[in-house]
């Protein structure tokens, strides 16, 4: 709801405060839950809100708490704070002037934390009561990862000799699955621990297990079959070209009705089999609709959407169909059991290890904290007494863990005054991090009902932006709160642009491939920005002068749904002439140089191995080249022995001379390992070879620089940690080369540097740009690859079976089926994740895809459903025609958008002029004659 209010105090006013955000600033006796709008101020409210209970509450500094969940965030809110306290320093008399001085002294070890820091800082206070060392450290995520690959390698080991249930259980999935699968799915078990859940979950019966799944099963398929209807992108392409096909009497067929109909009501069918076999006879025959055609050309369309549609729901229902009592070699059951048995005795030798180094890891600190105040009432008295109010920012963002300790922090005051939380369901994007959304609504209905105030002023984006925004996801989140644009001048170029891409192919047969459409999409991207760049069009607005002028460099965002296709934009940049800034990138271990280091280490650490040390000698470390190693390798049987030969082979004299070279800082290097640290010795070695200078005349020299220092920086991190040796870095090192975490390649330039900038969404969450360019906006998201084992909240822990054995040892059926469940929840956090990227541009927002070539299909929506199009262009096809831009079926919700519209050819650009409206010929069916599929599509 949003509160009015006529009367704002002189200090709201003075504040700049909308009245909305008034009345969140205001409201008292009752805690706020506070939904804000992308770009609706909430930090400026958060600001307020804090500086409100110092002026108007009487509260101190230390009665009040602020939780962020970054640090970049954490120090923006204390700088914003800062800032307000100057000011009112400032504005005060001489006499309060004092009272703001202390305030800001104060402030300085004021709890504004992110919720990890606050988690530590007070297990710090009470570790008497967690049984651990007051002075712990905290490990990053490289360090616990490979404490972690520690645990796993020697507790398994270990547990394999055992006699005890997590010993059998071990050595019964190594003979079902091997010993490499069992480590790495152990790894990512761990991952997802939940204490509770699991001990529940082994303390239940097989029939109890049954019977939750057997009810899942049935609340699961009603909400997938609703899935299937209207979100699913295979489904529905199929569904829309049955749909929007145009029909004699804009009628739809019966068969089509009746088959929408069967597929709504297989959830409630007493017979499952027999109502889905119901279902596919009504999809056999299609001479019935195609009859019905207004234009028989579309006949072939319709064909191919009923046996597509039809084969598609036999191969997404299988698994509600299958009879899991079959016969099986093992009990699926049984052996998810194993899997968290064996999980959770690894993660008791974990917990050994950290604790044995005085070390915690970012979930202990949560978990800890939790459990601190869970199982001990007189702290959380203590903070009650201590802590007055509690400021929560990004809400949405929170897993379990976190919500229950926001809850045991706030105790008996979370609806009464003592929580304001701010955050935003629609942009709830970490699903992957154990982030759940449904918390974050679950609280908001837990608060009274004048404490559920929402934010949707909007200072960021240009008013038809926000109008673009509000037409595409009003219809896609539930109780969605259209973005209101504050007063600004609106541009007299359109602020949204679709640009397509297409690579020119001789033969309308001729296949494209995925790498080819997003090279042509590449060059696209840069062509445009390279016109932006060039033209004279004032279209960002300076707030500073108030006025608008041309695009700069430094303007331009190119944003990533993910970065593994990245290095195809970044070749169409640089063909174009185009400075730009790759932020983060994942793919850290990955690259060349890491490789480089990894070998000099190897080979200094053991002679004998040769394929380190040919590595060596190819790297810019010795310089070597192919014809000398080839004649090396054939002087003797053994690399190292001829390195180090009285006989060299000949060679020309700066090879000869390089091999000289590296021949004495291996010897050097070899004397000094045991009396130095890594981090020395990594410095020596650099110094030695002149590596670090070498790189820099390498392409994407500045970036590879940028990555070893960081690889250093991570050698001294594991010397400070104090229980690494040269050999544990060199066995963690290769193993996060081979599993390739995901970490960031090191920075190369500031973050206001005036290039262009390239990142993920989720990297641009929180941030604003003037212009933005979603890149590869068609592209299907993968399946993971390999996993056998997964928690899944409402399934339990649940395992697929070796696929290469036939017949399967065991029953995939609730893999499949918790999947099912996964990648619904996937689909709405892309959704999200669409809504994050839409609302990051001020000033101009532009779409980007690459296809292998537009369609001649007149109706827009069959146009797009032949596309094959994924979760976001589903969205945006059914509610603008992507080829004009024109918004399709127009309600009296959505207003009038000029969208410019760009496809390219390989040959050229062609443009769709936005200065005029193009209709599409022939007649769609009317569909609010029927109920049911009024919302559909």
């Amino acid at each position: 709801m949003s509160a009015d209010v006529p009367h704002l105090p002189t200090e709201v006013r003075a504040a700049g405060l909308t009245l909305q955000q008034a009345a969140a600033v205001e409201l008292r006796g009752s805690s706020v839950h506070l939904s804000s709008g992308a770009g609706c101020g909430k930090t400026h409210v958060l600001t307020a809100r804090y500086l409100s209970h110092i002026k108007n509450d009487r509260s101190s500094v230390g009665q009040l708490v602020a939780i962020t969940f970054t640090e970049r965030a954490a120090r923006e809110m204390r700088e914003r704070i800062r800032g307000s306290f100057r000011k009112e320093r400032d504005q005060s008399s001489t006499e309060h002037r004092t009272f703001w001085e202390d305030r800001l002294e104060e402030l300085e070890s004021a709890p504004i934390n992110t919720i990890h820091s606050f988690c530590g800082n007070l297990l710090r206070q009470y570790p008497a009561e967690m049984g651990i060392d007051p002075q712990f450290e905290i490990l990053d995520e490289v360090l616990s990862l490979n404490v972690r690959w520690e645990a796993i390698r020697e507790e398994l080991q270990s547990l394999l000799l055992e006699e005890s249930d997590a010993g059998n259980s071990l050595r019964a999935l190594t003979q079902l699955f091997g010993w490499y699968k069992i480590q790495n799915s152990v790894l990512h078990l761990i991952e997802e621990l939940d204490q509770g859940a699991w001990s529940d979950f082994l303390n239940l019966s097989e029939a109890e297990y049954r019977a939750r799944i057997a009810s899942l099963k049935i609340q699961l398929l009603k909400r997938y079959c609703r899935f299937l209807l209207t979100s699913d992108p295979t489904s529905v392409k199929y569904l829309t070209i049955l749909l929007k096909s145009r029909y004699e009497g804009n009628l739809l067929p019966v068969k089509v009705r009746e088959a929408i109909e069967q597929l709504q009501a297989l959830s409630s069918a007493s017979n499952l089999q027999q109502a889905y076999e119901e279902l596919h006879k009504t999809l056999l025959g299609p001479k019935e609709i195609i009859a019905q055609l207004v234009d028989p050309e579309e006949a072939e369309n319709v064909k191919e959407a009923l046996k597509g549609f039809r084969d598609s729901l036999k191969n997404k229902l299988d698994a509600f169909l299958e009879n899991e009592s079959g016969e099986w070699s093992f009990n699926d059951f049984e052996v998810a059991q194993q899997f968290v048995r064996v999980a959770l005795a690894v993660n008791d030798g974990y917990s050994r290890r950290k604790k044995d180094r005085a070390v915690l890891d970012f979930n202990d600190l949560l978990v800890m904290a939790r459990d601190l105040l869970k199982n001990h009432p007189d702290v959380r008295e203590e903070l009650a007494q201590k802590y007055s109010f509690i400021l929560l920012d990004e809400l949405q963002d929170t897993d379990p863990t976190q919500m229950e300790l926001v809850r045991l922090i706030c105790d008996t005051g979370l609806k009464y005054g003592k929580l304001f939380a701010v955050g935003d369901a629609k942009q709830s994007i970490y699903r992957f991090r154990g982030a759940d959304v449904f918390l974050f609504n679950e609280l908001r209905n837990e608060m009274p009902e004048p404490g559920q105030l929402d934010l949707s002023t909007n200072f960021r984006s240009q008013k038809p932006i926000l109008d673009f925004v509000n037409t595409l996801f009003r219809k896609v989140f539930d109780s969605y709160v259209p973005l209101e644009a504050f007063d600004r001048p609106v541009l007299e170029y359109p602020n949204v642009e679709f640009l397509w891409s297409f690579p020119e192919v001789e033969a309308a047969s001729e296949k494209v491939s995925v790498e080819e459409t997003r090279q042509a999409e590449g060059r696209l991207i840069a062509r445009r920005i390279s016109e932006l760049l060039q033209s004279k069009e004032e279209r960002i607005w300076d707030s500073k002068t108030r006025t608008f002028r041309p695009v700069r460099a430094g303007d331009v965002t190119i944003l990533f749904r993910s970065m593994s296709n990245v290095q195809l934009y970044e070749e169409a940049l640089r063909y174009y002439g185009i400075d730009y800034y790759l932020i983060g990138g994942r793919a850290f271990f990955a690259q060349q140089e890491i490789y480089d280091v990894l070998n000099v280490l190897r080979i200094v650490e053991n002679a004998n191995d040769s394929i380190a040390l040919a590595g060596l000698l190819r790297s810019p470390m010795a310089g070597l080249n192919d014809q000398s190693l080839f004649l090396l390798r054939q002087s003797s049987g053994d690399l190292w022995d001829c390195l180090f030969s009285e006989s060299l082979p000949s060679l020309p004299p700066d090879q000869m001379e390089a091999l000289k070279t590296i021949r004495t800082f291996l010897k050097h290097w070899s004397n000094i390992k045991d009396h130095v640290s890594i981090h020395d010795l990594l410095v020596r070695i650099i110094e030695d070879t002149g590596y670090d200078a070498a790189l820099q005349f390498e392409f994407l020299g500045d970036r590879k620089l940028a990555n070893l220092w960081k690889l250093v920086e991570l050698a001294r991190r594991f010397d400070q940690a104090g229980f690494f040796t040269l050999t544990d870095f060199i066995e963690r090192l290769a193993e996060l080369v081979e599993n390739e975490p995901k970490e960031e390649q090191a920075a190369t330039q500031p973050e206001n540097a005036d290039v262009v900038k390239l990142m993920t969404i989720h990297q641009s969450k929180g941030l604003e740009f003037p212009v933005v360019i979603i890149a590869d906006y068609n592209r299907k998201k993968s399946s993971p690859v390999g996993q056998q084992v997964k928690w899944q909240r409402y399934f339990g822990c649940v395992s697929s079976p070796p696929q290469d054995e036939d017949p399967l040892p065991f029953s995939d059926q609730n893999w499949r089926l918790a999947a099912i469940a996964d990648r619904m929840e996937d689909d709405q956090e892309e959704l999200r994740v669409l809504y994050v990227a839409c609302t990051r541009p001020r000033d101009l927002l532009i779409l980007s895809a690459g296809f292998n070539k537009f369609n001649q299909e007149r109706n827009p929506y069959v146009h797009m459903a032949k596309l094959d199009p994924n979760s976001w262009l589903l969205k945006l096809g059914q509610k603008f025609d992507i080829r004009t831009g024109e918004i399709l079926q127009l309600v009296p919700e959505d207003l009038p958008i000029s969208i410019r519209v760009i496809s390219e050819t390989d040959k050229g650009i062609a443009q769709a002029p936005y200065e005029k409206s193009r209709k599409i010929p022939g007649k769609l069916p009317d569909m609010s004659r029927y109920k049911p599929l009024d919302n559909l599509l």
